[in-house]
């Protein structure tokens, strides 16, 4: 679950990217197919780059372990007698499970979405009546109030009794650049993309570009044996017909007045910084998301299966642990100290000097202490992330807090091996945070 978190991570990160990048560099081109180019490379891109990797090094878009906080310790409160109360921490390992099974049903409703939507639309062919075919187009006709649109190399022309051959003729043209072109494919990798990261509302955005751009990419070659006035006058005259198969590309779609402006603009070439540009960014984010090992590390998951005896399971993963640092933070089985709860509590009883100084200035304050449990028990990477100070204290105070810095960092540095977490019952380094709260007394 870890590695397809941050995958998702790194995916939408790349989405917002290539969209911001053709907001700014390509949205007021004219060069219609290569903004599809474009729209359609990202789209894969942000799909695949992640799922690359190519070296060991560290990256540059931010882990599922940098994002998510480390998992927290209930919160254990200390005074000059020991250990007194605990809490129960506002993290725990059900909330990204509960997070993820939600996923799942997102994934699952918007597949079945698309499904229907597919259904639909094969019914409402079907009852088409034939027109016309050459081998290449199926060609077909409804009389009553319905859309005009093509669906790979099906062509339906809807309220085709008001419409002289001309017009068909206009229309068919239409059409069949958008099944020559493959259009409906990228529509349906945009919905297989929707289906993947339903959660993010920018998916909509790119596939309202896409739609379109693959409009006006179809306008641009219709148009170029016809008159623009004629075909602008058509496009007019049957813009009050609606569209109601998402997954269909349609003549009459509700952009019509952009269309018929963009038929009107003078083309020009684009800039080749531009091109070259949108090429840098593509091959920044595959290096920024493939010189790391997350989601590609699954591989090493799977060949540490049930089949592999646990001696080798154990080796393979601290071999992968010293070359990639695999270090995990949300783990089926969380480190333990030997004893449980209550051990570790009588632990830091028999351990604890309160501070001195604390006791003078009769201060109390919170310590979060990090660290990080070893496949041997033992501990590494222990420090403070956030210390008992404020930026309100005195320099009496400062020192006070300080102290009670220290002290945690002693008590958990001279802590015995704990019991190492599991992860699919393989024994794996792990990181979280033991909140200490030093108590005042009146």
């Amino acid at each position: 679950m870890n590695h397809y978190l941050n995958y998702l991570i790194e995916a939408n990160i790349g989405l917002l990217l290539f969209l911001v990048m053709y907001w700014l560099l390509l949205r007021t081109e004219t060069a219609f197919t290569i903004k599809r180019i474009y729209l359609i490379s990202s789209m894969l891109a942000e799909v695949i780059f992640p799922l690359v990797s190519i070296t060991d090094n560290a990256s540059a878009i931010p882990s599922l372990s940098s994002i998510v906080p480390s998992y927290l310790l209930p919160e254990i409160t200390l005074s000059r007698t020991g250990p007194t109360t605990s809490h129960v921490a506002f993290l725990s390992i059900p909330f990204w499970k509960i997070l993820f099974l939600t996923y799942i049903i997102g994934v699952i409703f918007f597949s079945l979405r698309l499904t229907i939507q597919l259904i639909c639309l094969f019914k409402e062919i079907r009852k088409s009546t034939p027109y016309q075919s050459n081998g290449k187009y199926n060609i077909r006709e409804v009389n009553e109030q319905f859309p005009t649109f093509s669906f790979f190399n099906t062509i339906v022309i809807g309220q085709a009794n008001k419409l002289s051959a001309a017009d068909k003729e206009l229309i068919i043209k239409h059409e069949t650049v958008h099944a020559d072109n493959y259009h409906s494919v990228d529509i349906l990798l945009v919905e297989i993309t929707r289906i993947l990261f339903w959660f993010n509302p920018f998916v909509g955005t790119y596939k309202k570009i896409i739609t379109n751009v693959h409009e006006f990419e179809a306008d641009e070659k219709a148009t170029q044996l016809h008159n623009v006035d004629q075909y602008c006058n058509l496009l007019a005259r049957v813009a009050l017909m609606s569209a109601d198969f998402k997954l269909a590309n349609h003549f009459n779609n509700s952009l019509t007045l952009k269309r018929i402006t963009m038929m009107k603009t003078i083309k020009k070439k684009m800039n080749v910084w531009k091109v070259a540009a949108s090429a840098m960014i593509a091959a920044g984010f595959f290096v920024a998301v493939a010189c790391q090992d997350q989601v590609a590390k699954q591989g090493n998951e799977l060949a540490t299966s049930k089949d592999v005896p646990q001696e080798d399971q154990q080796k393979q993963i601290e071999h992968d642990s010293k070359i990639d640092d695999d270090v995990y933070t949300i783990v089926e089985q969380q480190a333990d100290f030997p004893g449980g709860q209550e051990a570790l509590y009588k632990y830091l009883g028999e351990n604890i000097k309160f501070p001195e100084e604390a006791r003078r200035q009769n201060a109390g304050g919170k310590v979060f202490v990090e660290l990080t449990i070893q496949t041997d028990g033992t501990l590494s990477d222990v420090k403070i992330i956030k210390s008992a100070q404020t930026t309100f204290d005195d320099e009496s105070l400062k020192n006070a807090h300080k102290s009670m810095d220290d002290e945690a960092l002693r008590l958990v540095k001279l802590s015995p091996k704990w019991i190492p977490a599991k992860n699919k019952g393989v024994v794996v380094k792990s990181k979280f945070v033991l909140p200490i709260s030093f108590a005042v007394e009146n």
